[in-house]
């Protein structure tokens, strides 16, 4: 016997119902069985009606595929069947805050100096202190520095440093002002880091040396001239501001040589005259003492 495939109208009252059930136990050949049976079908129909009226209200079609019978049910938003369970796709997009930043800090070696040309090295950690990578190169800026210090790095992750070096070579002007102070901050492209100011002193060390001569070693009249010549070199490091006064214990005079500026190494000269005395003849000897004095440092 062949499979009947029966498909289930929407059942709105009960004597569709009736109708409905009775076509069905007829092609199953049971509606002619037994009285006791039937009673037992009637006693048995408001369940039947129940059960049929409940699924009168879900809308579904029967049918047969392939060999196999397959139930779906559609919403307006989902379909359901016995395989699977698919809704609409739901997108959501999270944005990262970024916050690219750089941090730097700077040291020199030595921290003092006290000659000319001598060599002052920076040393510069540049940090990313931010949570995104930043690539290189980055460049650091110096007031004292002439041109940017660039240091190349291919890709700086979030808290790791790169160090850059320069170098600055001291100048008299930097030993005169006592000290050198600059700037420097790091910067990749709009990314500016924070600004470090740095400073290192000189070791100033004023000084001068006088030489002394005479224009005649020996004498022997009273009235004599005798002519003293004073050389005043800067021995020291740093430049020394004019005049220079000369202090002889003979003369009992204070001889001035006016100069505006006397750096390291430069000389200046002055002179003074001596008469000798009858009192020089009788002791044999003429000694002086002289020294010079400076009244300001550059």
């Amino acid at each position: 016997m062949g499979i009947d495939y029966i498909n289930l109208p929407r059942v709105n009252n009960s004597p569709n119902c009736l109708k409905l059930l009775r076509s069905m136990l007829m092609k199953a050949h049971l509606w002619s069985c037994k009285p006791s049976f039937q009673s037992a079908i009637k006693v048995m129909l408001p369940t039947i009606l129940s059960m049929i009226l409940l699924l009168s209200l879900i809308p579904f079609d029967a049918q047969a595929l392939s060999s196999q019978s397959k139930l779906s049910l559609c919403t307006n938003n989902s379909t359901i069947n016995n395989n699977s369970t698919s809704s609409n796709t739901a997108m959501l997009k999270a944005t990262s805050l970024q916050t690219p930043s750089l941090t730097l800090l700077k040291s020199a070696s030595p921290t003092n100096y006290s000659t000319i040309g001598q060599t002052i090295r920076y040393i510069y950690n540049v940090t990313n202190s931010g949570n995104v990578n930043i690539k290189g190169p980055i460049n650091i800026i110096d007031s004292s520095i002439n041109g940017l210090i660039s240091i190349y790095n291919a890709d700086l992750a979030p808290e790791q440093s790169i160090i850059g070096i320069a170098t600055y070579t001291i100048t008299q002007e930097d030993i005169n002002s006592g000290s050198v102070t600059n700037s420097a901050y790091a910067n990749n492209n709009n990314i500016n880091s924070n600004t470090v100011t740095l400073t290192i002193t000189a070791v100033q060390n004023p000084a001068l040396t006088i030489v002394k001569s005479v224009s005649s070693t020996t004498y022997s009249t009273v009235g004599e001239n005798i002519t003293y010549n004073y050389t005043v070199t800067n021995s020291g490091n740093v430049n020394i501001k004019g005049p220079i006064n000369i202090i002889d214990s003979r003369t009992n005079d204070t001889i001035t040589i006016p100069n505006t500026d006397l750096a390291p190494g430069q000389s200046v000269t002055g002179k003074s005259n001596y008469s000798i005395t009858q009192e020089d003849i009788n002791s044999g000897s003429v000694t002086i003492s002289v020294h010079a004095k400076i009244l300001m440092i550059v």
